[in-house]
């Protein structure tokens, strides 16, 4: 899992999108990769635990309809989005408005924790879970914790922030030329970095899980782990909450300045590009 529970579905979808991004963006290539979330999804879990062929089964039915709500429900969603998006390249200069909207509309995508009235099937297959399966969640947890925390150590986000702004243009097949490079690079040293806060909130959010799990026979299991599961997305607050608001105006400028610069052929392409990914989702959502 990737730093914790609390972030696993955010990372899922976009690896999806950037693991596309060295073959660039066809239709059928986000198809196929959308396809794989749920068992993605589900192997997170099951590769954390030594699951029961029983939970194994519920944990398969409960990722079935999870995905059937996230078709019906987030798709279309996602779709108007992308539409909204592709009108606004083609602009000489793109709506900043239309951009911020999209990053905070899209932040936590894939959205799985927005499924509330699933969660009391998660909750049934974790009141099962016995002692040695905890500490098999433990350990993984704790692993990931230190992983995350090497990797926030090691890793400048100044890095992680180019290189996935530049994986995303290449995505569309319009990569940036060196003055967008530098453009963005300058930019990006002015992010505030929140890894720290968000990986000690996830901390903080598997402590809970975990205590919760190791209290046998717990008349209000279910609807413990219920608040518990259905709030794991992080939460900003005070001068955290304002430097996040802060980057988002920040990166939707970016975006701006740097489609600004495209001629308009490039424009056109780019626009092609996000309008197909808005039908692909509308086509899944129907299906």
């Amino acid at each position: 899992m990737k730093n914790s529970l609390i972030n696993w579905t955010h990372a899922l979808l976009i690896s999806l999108l950037f693991s596309l991004s060295a073959c660039s963006y066809s239709p059928n290539m986000l198809k196929e990769a959308y396809s794989e979330l749920g068992i993605e999804f589900a192997n997170d879990l099951k590769q954390t635990i030594n699951l029961t062929p029983s939970q194994n089964a519920r944990l398969n039915h409960y990722v079935t309809e999870l995905m059937k709500w996230h078709r019906q429900n987030k798709l279309p969603q996602y779709s108007q989005i992308f539409t909204r998006l592709a009108s606004t390249v083609q602009q000489e200069t793109p709506s900043i408005p239309v951009f911020q909207n999209a990053l905070m509309q899209l932040n936590g995508m894939p959205h799985f924790e927005q499924a509330r009235h699933l969660t009391s099937q998660l909750a049934d297959i974790a009141d099962t879970l016995s002692a040695n399966q905890v500490l098999q969640l433990v350990k993984s947890l704790n692993n990931e914790y230190q992983k995350e925390k090497y990797e926030i150590k090691t890793k400048k986000l100044v890095n992680e922030f180019t290189q996935g702004m530049e994986q995303l243009f290449a995505f569309a097949e319009v990569p940036l030329n060196a003055k967008q490079k530098k453009i963005l690079k300058d930019e990006s040293v002015k992010f505030h970095d929140q890894r720290w806060y968000e990986l000690q909130y996830g901390k903080a959010w598997n402590i809970r899980l975990i205590s919760l799990l190791k209290k046998p026979r717990n008349p209000q299991f279910k609807a413990q782990f219920t608040q518990i599961w259905n709030n794991r997305r992080v939460k900003y607050t005070g001068k955290v909450l304002q430097q996040r608001q802060q980057d988002i105006k920040r990166q939707a400028k970016l975006f701006s300045t740097l489609i600004a610069m495209f001629d308009q052929d490039k424009k056109n392409k780019l626009a092609l590009k996000l309008q197909s990914i808005s039908d692909t989702f509308s086509e899944l959502a129907n299906q």
